[in-house]
């Protein structure tokens, strides 16, 4: 299982991974809160704020972390439809 996580929560990240409950976790996420061995990965406009978060997660002792390296740039620029 994984879930992926929107990087605006870097700045609050510590507190919703330790201490938000599974409950309130998943009333405000719509999801199970993930545990040490959830892959997780993190996305964010151009990469620099999923990079924080992967960081810290990796601290808190997440095990499977990674992060989409170009994010949404890098996405949006691979998806774009000719017209």
């Amino acid at each position: 299982m994984f879930v992926i996580f929107p990087s605006f929560l870097v700045n609050d990240l510590e507190n919703v991974l330790t201490k938000v409950s599974a409950n309130d976790f998943k009333k405000t996420y719509g999801r199970k809160k993930p545990d040490k061995n959830f892959n997780i990965i993190f996305s964010c406009k151009s990469g620099r704020r999923a990079h924080l978060a992967q960081e810290k997660a990796i601290s808190l002792g997440y095990k499977s972390v990674s992060r989409y390296l170009g994010s949404w740039l890098d996405w949006e620029k691979h998806t774009k439809l000719s017209a």
